[in-house]
Parts: C-alpha cells; structure tokens; sequence
C-alpha cells in the first residue's frame, strides 16, 4: 500500500509505478483529471472506463482511437 501522503498526484504516481493503474486511474478520475485517467485505463485494458473518460473530459477524437483498436 503506498504512503499517504495527502496529495492525490502524488499517491497516483505511486500507485502507477506499482502497477496498480485501474486504482491510480479511479484516483484521477476522482479529481477530474480525466485525461490521465484515461490513458492509465487504456494501459489496463479497461477501453469502457477509458471511454468513459475521454468523453468526460470532452476528448473526441480518443474514443475513435479507442473503439478502432488503435494506438
């Protein structure tokens, strides 16, 4: 479990570099930080919480990508 250390970028950052991108994702998407929520969802696989993201944070040309397969 990492360190608590009141700023939620940083706890992110440590839950990326442990592997654990869905929680940093949620971490993220939590305090509208739907970008980078995003693409740590994307990297998981989870392409539905990445869509989800991507249209909250008014990207659309992400979902395209996405729902085409592509990088």
């Amino acid at each position: 479990m990492p360190e608590l250390t009141g700023d939620w970028s940083e706890q992110a950052k440590q839950l990326e570099a442990m592997g654990r991108t869905g929680d940093a994702g949620r971490l993220h998407e939590r305090n509208n930080s739907f970008a980078e929520a995003a693409r740590l969802f994307e990297a998981r696989g989870d392409v539905k919480s990445a869509l989800r993201c991507a249209v909250a944070g008014n990207d659309l040309d992400s979902p395209a990508r996405m729902v085409a397969g592509g990088s």
